[in-house]
């Protein structure tokens, strides 16, 4: 086994580095406002405001990267969807890491610290979403999908498993470069 030299392990430095930079910059940059449609689906949570084949238009999707690792996506959700997302759980922020030109996003950290509850008989429960979305171009499209997460109280029933569904479609209106 050879020792390691002081310039051996600079080179491995060095290439290290070169590779860690062209890993990041071969990430597509997705940035930018992607105005979204909404289309309600199964509302198996019984949520106010989501109907079956109901579309919304005209929502706001603001999407970040990181500028060091650009892999790591933070988006808002803007308009009614945005307002009825951080009733729901506390925040229109979400956060995920880019794989290709798929990113699943879950909620930052919640305004006010703790997510909104709600209780049903001697149910407790919280809601949380997870939104999918796939960047093709100037295009993005997608789900989100909530769910609750109960304490598995008698009264839970359907709230147990419950799931609804929006697809989503959109088109980047203001990109950053």
């Amino acid at each position: 086994m050879r020792p390691v030299t002081r310039a051996g392990l600079v080179s491995v430095v060095a290439l290290a580095t070169a590779c860690s930079s062209a890993s990041t910059t071969s990430v597509a940059n997705y940035q930018g406002t992607y105005q979204l449609w909404l289309v309600g689906g199964t509302n198996g949570c019984a949520l106010a405001g989501v109907a079956e084949g109901q579309s919304i238009s005209k929502i706001p999707l603001v999407v970040a990267q990181d500028s060091v690792v650009p892999q790591n996506m933070t988006a808002t959700l803007g308009g009614s969807a945005g307002l009825l997302m951080t009733t729901l759980v506390g925040t229109s922020v979400l956060t995920g890491t880019l794989g290709g030109s798929q990113v699943t996003l879950t909620p930052g950290p919640v305004d006010g610290g703790m997510p909104p509850s709600g209780s049903k008989g001697n149910c407790t429960f919280t809601t949380s979403v997870v939104v999918s979305l796939n960047f093709a171009g100037d295009t993005v499209q997608g789900t989100i999908v909530y769910g609750d997460n109960t304490n598995s109280g008698s009264d839970c029933g359907s709230l147990r498993s419950c799931q609804t569904v929006l697809a989503v479609a959109g088109v980047l209106t203001q990109g950053d470069s």
